[in-house]
């Protein structure tokens, strides 16, 4: 990009082009850092939520006052290399953390469907009856996803153990 803005009055919604709000920015923030520093496309969108005033600062002027103060541009770039590295480190961490969230919750909601397997195996069709048609159907995906997902763990652990389901022991 070719300005980063400054808010000088006002509060923006950012939003990722898949529509996903990831946040809002006020008055003192800015915006468009990455591709005024790195010439990278725009990542987000950025929409007034309320009547905004932004500064703006172009490349033009910014490389003038960096003509003038060796040390400054690098300075600037370590400041957002450092800043990438931060947001890197913390969806890595978000994610690590929703994902062990994710197990929790699938050992909680998995562990009742397990109890039930055996019940499940000798099911007849006379068991679904007074089951509504919708309610039939909304099941169906989900237990069909859950076999593929089921299928893909087992090729795995096969793969892993050697087909024995059993760990292998390392020499």
């Amino acid at each position: 990009g070719e300005k980063l803005y400054f808010i000088a009055v006002g509060t923006v919604d950012v939003v990722l082009p898949d529509g996903t709000r990831v946040g809002n920015l006020a008055e003192g923030e800015y915006f468009g850092e990455n591709g005024f520093i790195t010439d990278a496309p725009r990542t987000a969108n950025v929409n007034a939520m309320t009547q905004t005033i932004v500064c703006t600062l172009t490349r033009r002027t910014l490389e003038a006052v960096l003509a003038t103060r060796p040390g400054l541009r690098d300075m600037v770039i370590r400041g957002h290399n450092d800043e990438l590295r931060h947001f890197e480190h913390e969806r890595l961490s978000l994610r690590k953390k929703f994902k062990e969230s994710l197990a929790v919750v699938a050992v909680d909601h998995l562990q009742p469907l397990i109890e039930e397997l055996p019940r499940l195996q000798s099911m007849t069709l006379a068991d679904l009856d007074g089951i509504p048609y919708n309610i039939l159907e909304a099941v169906h995906p989900v237990l069909v996803r859950a076999q593929d997902v089921v299928l893909t763990r087992l090729e795995q652990l096969q793969s892993e153990t050697g087909g024995s389901g059993k760990s292998r022991e390392s020499p």
